[in-house]
């Protein structure tokens, strides 16, 4: 029998209540630990407390604040994050205050500007901006994974979320970034073109999906080592803070399997990584200049 299972068959809150806390929290941390992560719906939903629990107001906030704690949970960058700050129907209590682990899902951002400065005059009230800004409203955060779906096929688009990540991970010791990009997006749209059928004559195959694929050592700040390259060898790019374009995902990826494409994807995602962590670091000292 499981954790939960046993805690929703034997438990008589009576005699739980009188349990110091620090024991209820170990109770609550293994009866109500679920895999995988979790998507937050809006009304919060209650389905995974158990009913003696919610019966109990005591028992009821502590386990639902116990649950936020302890699982992994999945929200959409699209709905301004409004699921992670919705309290519960029954008891006023907000996921963000609590939760520790988040994974967003995100496509890339439509901004862009010429120069750093320029991005974060013309941005900083952009809604692309202000919905990672969020993250600034969740205290407890320990744990961030980006799933980002790409919708540019020769630049990568970070100055909507890069900044915001390393003020985070400047703010809190030990605060861990996951980034995972897809290019299923814009090899579909190419996939399912209808000039494919005029040179076929037949419809095209269906497109197989390639999935996310972890890229996080794009969004690492960047060594010694990462500078001494950028400034012997591309320095061009340095001094106008200007990414080179990256090789085309729809020509290069297109005709291979979904498996080479995950071989693969690291390529197409930026042409130069350790450029891409120095200027980000740089944007970052701009955000902050135009924060204060």
């Amino acid at each position: 029998m499981s954790e939960q299972q046993q805690l929703k068959s034997t438990i008589r809150t009576d005699l739980f209540l009188t349990l110091p806390r620090e024991l209820r929290d170990e109770i609550y941390a293994d009866a109500l630990k679920v895999t995988p992560p979790v998507e937050l719906t809006l009304p919060a939903s209650l389905h995974w407390i158990p009913p003696v629990l919610q019966r109990e107001p005591t028992l009821l906030a502590e386990s639902l604040e116990a649950f936020y704690k302890v699982n992994t949970f999945v929200v959409n960058l699209k709905d301004d994050l409004s699921n992670v700050f919705a309290g519960s129907p029954t008891v006023h209590a907000q996921p963000s205050a609590h939760i520790r682990q988040l994974i967003i899902i995100c496509d890339e951002s439509s901004c862009t500007e010429d120069t750093m400065p320029k991005y974060e005059e013309t941005n900083r009230t952009h809604p692309d901006r202000l919905r990672w800004e969020k993250l600034y409203e969740i205290p407890h955060l320990q744990q961030l994974t980006l799933r980002m779906e790409k919708s540019r096929d020769l630049t990568l688009q970070t100055g909507d979320f890069g900044p915001i990540l390393y003020d985070l991970r400047a703010q809190r010791p030990g605060f861990k970034i996951t980034f995972e990009l897809s290019y299923d997006y814009i090899l579909k749209k190419h996939w399912d073109d209808p000039i494919w059928t005029q040179f076929n004559g037949d419809p095209q195959s269906e497109y197989h999906p390639m999935g996310y694929v972890d890229m996080s050592d794009l969004m690492e700040p960047p060594t010694d080592e990462d500078l001494r390259h950028v400034q012997e060898y591309l320095k061009i790019y340095w001094d106008d803070k200007f990414m080179p374009m990256n090789r085309s995902i729809e020509r290069g990826l297109l005709d291979e399997t979904p498996e080479h494409r995950r071989i693969l994807a690291a390529m197409y995602a930026v042409k130069e990584p350790a450029l891409l962590r120095c200027l980000m670091a740089e944007h970052y000292k701009v955000y902050k200049s135009y924060r204060k």
